[in-house]
């Protein structure tokens, strides 16, 4: 993973967007549906970069999140790297 994409994980903008999406779903995975205090928040689209609007976020407990990653890379193995390839050299 790129130093550029986990300084943006660290970063005071990505902590109030993950609180803003944790605090909507009332900390609920919006997979499962169970209590997630420590889960994840996922984007569903990486097509306006990392910094997307909270509507591009879900959140999810960690197995969900685990989950939707392996079921994408399955699904579109080809475009999930070419994404992240671009994604990563932001």
């Amino acid at each position: 993973m790129s130093e550029n994409y986990n300084g943006f994980l660290k970063s005071p903008e990505w902590r109030k967007k993950r609180k803003e999406v944790k605090k909507r779903e009332r900390a609920f995975c919006e997979s499962c549906g169970g209590y997630a205090p420590h889960g994840d928040c996922h984007h569903t689209t990486y097509e306006h970069g990392w910094d997307c609007h909270p509507m591009y976020l879900q959140w999810l407990c960690r197995l969900c999140h685990e989950v939707e990653h392996a079921q994408s890379e399955r699904e579109h193995p080809l475009h999930f790297q070419s994404l992240e390839t671009k994604i990563f050299k932001l």
